[in-house]
């Protein structure tokens, strides 16, 4: 081997699996599964149900981000969520075992990387996606009752329920419309870009208060 250059290739399980792939050059895609010593059609054997049964889509806030550190999550964070949570956790020391009991990394290509949802609740700046394809620019309106859509990330609607700031019965945007109304400050805003990339919501202060940094 002296003088020879090996290289090596990781290829991390896949999170959206299945995959299709065409059976020779310009043959159709089919899912695949090995039976025995053999590739085979599994829509042809009688397998397609029961592969796409055990390979369930991962949620988006549970995957692995691979373009992100587990440096990019704050510690102080972390740890600031289990005080206000009370969670016994706060008195584990070492950071990589909290991520790994919180369930906020996952490991991949012998590492440990962090998931969407550490990033999405424990990064200063990382960008992430919007609403989810049930929602549009008219539900978040005062009038407008927000469609019961399926949950489309469990793990940030978990987070959110132990800190008290989410219930899970879309009383969310009318109760905001609601307390701006009460104490007379403008209506809050919502919107988000079409390919769905990112969500801002805008709280406008009482007209009464002076602006940030505003002499009084």
């Amino acid at each position: 081997m002296a003088g020879r250059t090996i290289r090596v290739l990781w290829a991390p399980a896949s999170e959206t699996k299945p995959h299709r792939a065409p059976g020779g050059a310009g043959g159709p895609f089919r899912f695949w599964i090995r039976l025995g010593s053999e590739t085979v059609d599994a829509e042809a054997n009688g397998m397609l149900m029961p592969l796409l049964d055990q390979t369930a889509r991962v949620p988006w806030d549970d995957r692995r981000a691979f373009d992100a550190r587990i440096d990019d999550l704050r510690e102080a964070g972390v740890r600031e969520y289990l005080r206000d949570v009370r969670s016994g956790l706060q008195d584990e020391p070492a950071a990589a075992e909290l991520y790994r009991r919180l369930r906020l990394t996952a490991r991949a290509d012998g590492h440990e990387l962090p998931r969407n949802v550490a990033l999405l609740f424990f990064a200063d700046d990382h960008q992430l996606p919007g609403p989810g394809a049930g929602h549009r620019a008219r539900h978040l309106t005062p009038e407008a009752a927000v469609p019961a859509v399926p949950a489309r990330n469990r793990r940030i609607g978990e987070f959110l329920k132990e800190l008290d700031l989410a219930e899970g019965r879309l009383t969310g945007l009318a109760k905001i419309f609601r307390a701006m109304e009460q104490n007379g400050s403008p209506p809050p805003r919502f919107d988000f870009d079409v390919p769905r990339t990112w969500f801002r919501a805008v709280l406008p202060i009482h007209p009464g208060r002076p602006a940030p940094g505003a002499g009084v």
